[in-house]
């Protein structure tokens, strides 16, 4: 399709915000500031102007006083900021890290050639520019003057050993699955870098953006620094030191290639694993905001000092099977829809999310156009029916039920999740044994395809390929082992359309291709989406402009700033 398509958008280096210009608007307008408040402020829609009047002859009335103008305050610059999270980050290597908390620690260090802002669109990052001549070929400028954290500068040679090595992830990182279809790189100039890609590969953009496994780092760099526990990004944070199972603490990058950020001085991540002590040091002001369960936020809501932020992030739960042609109950599609229609999932948004749960097919809501609306999930695929789920179970020949064992992981949701799904299936008389384990272990148990069924939740994906992979490619890798290699469960639609949304450029064919494979799967219910989570953070009401983000990381800790 040789097609030039620029996606240029240089980030300015001094962006002053609305908030700013209004302060220093009123320093050095005087009283014009009162209009500039006024026309910037929200309004309601104008009356329509009086009819003009003749003006009343003047008295002798001393004339008001001017009423003052107020004060816009815009985000404060310094003040370390402490934030706890519930998991040990294991370790900061750049990339290859199996466990979400790794990207914790990591991404306030690194960055990539692109990045996404808040709603997940892509703008430049280290680099300003791309192009594609053609299907085969991405072509990225990089942003001139950009700095590492030990102050050597970024160049194209550092993009070509960062890109390369990431394809085999050294030890102990070892995913390579979202990895794009990179032939071989090329050094065009010093600020200038070439991909040439084994075909077209629409999820290049997002595979940078997302930075879980491409960040950019100074050539050679797992020769100079022990990335274990050192990191040397170009981030807007520098880190000082990791202490495991303690804290990682960093600094603000004095020369980042973007002046206005960070707003804060110092960043320390507080690991703390009890959830009764990461409330505790929240209300004590020990720390100034952390992750907090349902219950938990539910709980320090009416603390007067503390803030709940709340918002829908990509990690549906789900109930999982395997399908490996062996003949179980469930490898019939009527009892996998029977097992659906009999789950009561407002049973499990109010008991194990306290309310704070939405549906979810396999996109979760809040990726941009990919997901299927939450109402019409529910009302095609959700809707509780339990004289429906029997029929079905009568009709397969399963009248009376059968015994099953069902994972999960210990001291997480997916436990509880599982205790109502034990509960539901029994007006199935279909009898469930639950076996919590610790996430090592559960883990372990899931990529060997070592269970029956799961109780287990998905992840952020880079790409919309990345959720409907694991039932399109059913012969493949991991999803071959829950599978049967293809012989328990394949949907002929679903792969042929995998295959074309892999390599098609155009969003439009793309979005639908991924609802039609998304609504294959909610049909044939290869794994059951139960539903998608909000998260929750509490914080001190003086942090400000933090966020829950979509990416189940903490990129607000970026621009968030204390108002004290």
């Amino acid at each position: 399709m040789g097609k030039s398509r620029n996606a240029s958008g240089e980030v300015k280096k001094s962006v002053v915000s609305r908030r700013k210009f209004l302060t220093q608007a009123g320093v050095l307008a005087g009283t014009a500031a009162i209009g500039t408040l006024a026309a910037c402020a929200p309004q309601a829609t104008p009356a329509p102007a009086a009819a003009p009047t003749t003006a009343p002859a003047p008295t002798a009335t001393p004339a008001p006083t001017a009423t003052p103008v107020p004060v816009v305050i815009g985000p404060k610059r310094g003040g370390k900021l402490t934030w706890a999270v519930e998991q040990d980050v294991a370790n900061v290597i750049p990339f290859g890290a199996v466990n979400t908390s790794n990207h914790w620690a990591k991404e306030h260090i690194y960055e990539s050639l692109t990045m996404w802002d808040k709603d997940l669109n892509v703008k430049p990052a280290l680099a300003t520019s791309w192009e594609t001549p053609d299907d085969k070929t991405w072509i990225f400028k990089l942003r001139q003057g950009t700095k590492f954290h030990n102050g050597d500068e970024v160049t194209a040679e550092d993009v070509k050993y960062s890109f390369e090595l990431q394809a085999e992830p050294p030890a102990p990182g070892s995913t390579k699955t979202f990895y794009p279809k990179i032939d071989t790189i090329e050094v065009v100039d010093k600020y200038t870098v070439k991909f040439n890609m084994k075909g077209p590969d629409p999820t290049m953009l997002g595979y940078m953006a997302w930075t879980r496994y491409s960040a950019v780092v100074p050539k050679n760099a797992y020769d100079r620094w022990n990335l274990l526990l050192e990191g040397v990004g170009t981030n807007m944070f520098q880190l000082v030191q990791y202490v495991p199972n303690d804290r990682l603490e960093y600094k603000k990058f004095a020369n980042y290639w973007n002046p206005d950020l960070p707003y804060l001085d110092e960043l320390v991540i507080k690991i703390l694993p009890d959830e009764n002590a990461r409330i505790a040091a929240l209300r004590s002001g020990q720390i100034d905001g952390c992750y907090l369960k349902p219950d938990s936020a539910r709980t320090v809501a009416n603390d007067p000092n503390i803030e709940v932020l709340k918002g829908v992030f990509s990690a549906p739960a789900v109930l999982q099977f395997t399908l490996k042609n062996q003949g179980k109950p469930w490898e019939d599609k009527r009892v996998r829809q029977a097992i659906n229609k009999a789950i009561n999932r407002e049973d499990i948004i109010d008991k194990v999310y306290g309310g704070d749960a939405v549906y979810s097919a396999v996109v979760p809501p809040g990726y941009g156009n990919w997901s299927i609306p939450s109402d019409e999930v529910k009302r095609r695929w959700h809707t509780y029916d339990l004289e429906g789920a029997k029929a079905l179970m009568k009709d397969a020949g399963y009248e009376n039920g059968f015994k099953i064992t069902l994972h999960a992981i210990a001291n997480h949701a997916a436990s509880q999740n599982a205790e109502i799904v034990k509960e539901q299936m029994k007006a199935l008389n279909i009898e469930v044994d639950i076996i919590s384990e610790e996430i090592g272990t559960f883990a372990k148990r899931v990529g060997d395809g070592d269970y029956d069924w799961c109780s287990t939740g998905r992840g952020m994906r880079h790409d919309v390929t990345g959720y409907v992979i694991d039932f399109c490619r059913t012969d493949q890798g991991t999803y071959a082992k829950w599978f049967g290699d293809g012989k328990g469960y394949r949907n002929e639609e679903s792969s042929e359309l995998y295959e074309q949304l892999v390599v098609e450029l155009d969003q439009t064919k793309r979005e639908a291709m991924a609802r039609k494979i998304q609504e294959n799967v909610m049909e044939d219910c290869p794994h059951i989406y139960l539903c998608q989570a909000l998260w929750h953070h509490g914080v001190r009401k003086y942090v400000k402009d933090m966020y829950a983000s979509y990416t189940n990381f903490y990129p607000g800790l970026r621009t968030a700033w204390l108002d004290k």
